[in-house]
Formats: structure tokens, C-alpha cells, sequence
């Protein structure tokens, strides 16, 4: 080997490499082919006025991108090959059995988030980011995310000020509008901030401050189960006794808080109801809380609607109002049952399979991170069962980019290299 290849690459030169930019170039037609799809559905629709011929394009050209995506998946780890799966099968077969008539540009959108926030933007954070830059990425996300939760605290207080900006009066929502995606996202910073650590403690804990004040202020009761078990498994696989005694306080101090302080953020008349039932399931008392099973309602009638069609699927946009209520209806509010709802089995089984993945990546980090990285997939698997359309929201591309970057802060793994002799150092890499 010449010295001039033994020599290490600089922090951030993959970025001219042939590898990357072939990559960036694959996928950039893989998107165009998507909305390229969709559009030509869209305006033959419009054109003809003749919907029956709209599943077999969006199929023809599904199945086209499916192609393409499996001679890709050879050359990629599993965990991005299994999220490229999950997604390619979800909008083929969601597609070929979509109900005839309306626009299919939304539906295409609504995949493509999707494959962003789980798949492209991670990768692309992994590719870009130096090293040696990643926590203080993550850092200086994780503040504005902060200042968010502190802006959904002022919400709650004065509810009248900002009935505007946010979707329930009541309640918090930072500057994400909807009140479950504030809870989610304040969630997810919080366990980042653990993630990657500034290194000065008055900081980190003022952001966490204010991150619990968020989530709380959400009233979210996804999020705060979610964040709840989060920590558990946070308890159960930390091993450091001075870890685990940290995590056991924080999660008493925010049960106490949701137990004791909830009646009093829920001053607002129209959250009443709802403060009342989180501080009654903070106290274990599930049954008399008159709200806890409004979910369960939504499931139950969303399954009923899926009936005999679990195999296949009702197509591409049938879950988003199949649930009656409100002005247009209901979606079921459960991305698994949305996922069965809308393909059917075998997206469902890749969907597990994908989670398993991120798992094993989470399972991958060094000891130190471990018991976080494990929270952080906790808590989107729990999220993603009580909200269905968290996963197509691009804020959530936080939680995967914050974990693709701590797996790839380890040391190279033996025995593994990409050609030319470069060494693998990231989990996902070498999952």
C-alpha cells in the first residue's frame, strides 16, 4: 500500500467521493421516478376524467422503483435495506389496491416523508457529518428544541394568546402546531441530550428543563407513556448503578409531576378532561379515567372496517378518514393497524423486521450510549401505536439521525472495511 492511500481521509471527505456522489445521484432519481409516477396518474386522471387506469400506473411505476431498490439493497446494510423495503412494499401494494378516483400526488407525498425521515435524511447525516462535529449537531438541535417546549409552557398558561397557532386550545405545541407532535418530539430531544452530552452539566440540565416542561405541557398522553417506558428500559439495560439511581429519579419527579401538576396545566376548560386523565394514569388508576379508552374505541372500529382485507390491504389513502368523526372522519390513530389497514401482512411483517433492525443498531453502541439508543427506539415503537401519522412527519428524521450518528462514534469494527480498504465504524454500517 502507498503512503499516500494508508494516509486517513479528513473528517467530511466522503462527500467527494465517486461512492457518494453515485449515491446521491441514485436516489435523487428515485425520487423524481416517485413524484414523476405520480403526476403522470394525477393528470391522465384529470385529463380522461378515467379513474380505473390510475392503480395500474401507480403500479407500473412502483414496481419499477421496486427494482431498481432491490439492486440497491445489495450494497447497503440492513437496516437501511429493510426501511427501503418496508417502504417500496407499503406503496406498491398500498398502490395496486388504492380505490379508484382522487388525486394519488398526496398519497406518493405522504410515502415520500416517510422514506425521508427514516431513510434518506439519516443516511445523509451519516455521510456528511463529521465525526468529530456530531454532538454538537445534535447539541444545537436539541436547544431549539428546548426553546419549543419553554414556547408550549407559555401556550398552556395562556391559552387565549395562541389559540391561533395550535391545534387545541389548552395546550401546548411549541411551534409544531399539532400537541402530539410537540410531546414526541420534546421526548426524543430529551433522551439526545443523554446522547450526546455537551460536557457542561448546567446546560443540559436546564434543556432537559425544559424539554419535560414540553412534553408535559403537550399533554400527550402517547408521548408521556412512551417517554415513561423509555426510561424503564433505560433502567433495565443500564448497567452503571450511578445511572441507574439518575433515571429512577427522573422518572419518579415526572410521575409526580403528571400526578400532582397536570390539574393545574389543564386549566383550560376544553383539556380539563384530558389533564384529569393523565394525572389519574399517573396514579395507576386507568379504569376511572372517562378518557383512557377513546383509542381503544378507535382501534376496534378501524379493525372492524379492515375486516377480511388484512392480507391485502384497502389501498393507498383508505385509512386516513376510515374511523367516522369530526368533519371528514378519523384515521385510527395506530401506524401498525394504519400499515395492515392500507397494505395488508407482508408491509406489516417488514415493518417489525425494520424496528428489529434499529433495535439491533441501537443494541450496537458502545456500553456508555447503549441504555439511551435502546430508550430512543422504545419510544418511537410506543409512539408510532398511539399516533399513525407521526412516522410522515419530517421532525421525526431527529430521532433516527441522532441514533445513526452515535452508532457511527465507535471504533472501527474488525474485519470489516469497504473497497479500498476502508474500515467500517458505524453500526448501521456494519449491521
Amino acid at each position: 500500500m502507498t503512503e499516500r492511500a494508508a494516509r486517513p481521509r479528513p473528517a467530511g471527505a466522503r462527500l467527494a467521493t465517486g461512492a457518494f456522489r453515485r449515491w446521491l445521484a441514485f436516489w435523487a432519481a428515485f425520487l423524481l421516478l416517485c413524484f414523476t409516477v405520480a403526476n403522470v396518474a394525477a393528470i391522465y386522471t384529470r385529463i380522461t376524467r378515467n379513474d380505473a387506469a390510475v392503480n395500474p400506473i401507480v403500479f407500473a411505476g412502483v414496481a419499477a422503483l421496486v427494482a431498481v431498490c432491490s439492486r440497491r439493497v445489495a450494497a447497503e446494510n440492513l437496516y437501511f435495506a429493510s426501511a427501503n423495503l418496508f417502504v417500496a412494499a407499503l406503496t406498491l401494494i398500498g398502490g395496486l389496491t388504492a380505490p379508484e378516483g382522487g388525486d394519488t400526488y398526496p398519497k406518493a407525498q405522504m410515502m415520500g416523508k416517510l422514506w425521508l425521515a427514516s431513510v434518506g435524511v439519516p443516511f445523509l447525516a451519516v455521510q456528511a457529518v463529521p465525526r468529530h462535529e456530531r454532538p454538537r449537531v445534535i447539541s444545537a438541535l436539541c436547544t431549539l428544541v428546548a426553546a419549543g417546549g419553554g414556547l408550549a409552557a407559555f401556550q398552556v398558561l395562556s391559552p387565549d394568546t395562541f389559540a391561533d397557532i395550535v391545534a387545541e386550545s389548552g395546550r401546548g405545541a411549541g411551534v409544531w402546531i399539532n400537541p402530539n407532535n410537540c410531546g414526541f418530539i420534546c421526548a426524543t430531544a430529551y433522551l439526545l441530550v443523554d446522547l450526546f452530552p455537551s460536557g457542561h452539566r448546567v446546560s443540559d440540565l436546564v434543556r432537559k428543563s425544559l424539554l419535560v416542561t414540553g412534553l408535559l405541557a403537550s399533554m400527550s398522553r402517547g408521548s408521556l407513556l412512551s417517554f415513561a417506558l423509555a426510561l424503564l428500559v433505560q433502567l433495565l439495560v443500564a448497567r452503571r448503578l450511578k445511572t441507574a439511581l439518575r433515571l429512577a429519579v427522573v422518572f419518579v419527579a415526572v410521575v409526580l409531576v403528571a400526578r400532582f401538576a397536570m390539574p393545574e396545566l389543564g386549566r383550560s376548560s376544553d383539556q380539563a378532561d384530558r389533564a384529569a386523565s393523565i394525572a389519574l394514569a399517573a396514579g395507576g388508576e386507568f379504569e376511572e379515567s372517562s378518557r383512557m379508552d377513546t383509542r381503544t374505541d378507535v382501534w376496534n372500529v378501524a379493525l372492524t372496517a379492515i375486516g377480511d382485507d388484512w392480507i391485502f390491504g384497502l389501498g393507498l389513502g383508505s385509512m386516513d378518514f376510515i374511523v367516522p368523526g369530526g368533519a371528514r372522519g378519523l384515521s385510527p390513530h395506530n401506524f401498525y393497524i394504519y400499515v395492515l389497514g392500507t397494505a395488508g401482512l407482508i408491509p406489516m411483517v417488514l415493518l417489525l423486521a425494520w424496528l428489529w433492525r434499529l433495535a439491533r443498531v441501537a443494541m450496537e453502541c458502545d456500553k456508555v450510549h447503549r441504555p439511551v439508543a435502546a430508550g430512543l427506539v422504545v419510544l418511537y415503537a410506543v409512539a408510532i401505536f398511539f399516533d399513525s401519522s407521526l412516522p410522515i412527519h419530517q421532525f421525526t428524521s431527529l430521532l433516527f439521525v441522532g441514533l445513526a450518528l452515535r452508532a457511527g462514534g465507535r471504533a472501527p469494527v474488525a474485519g470489516r472495511s469497504r473497497p479500498g480498504g476502508v474500515p467500517v465504524h458505524t453500526a448501521m454500517e456494519a449491521a
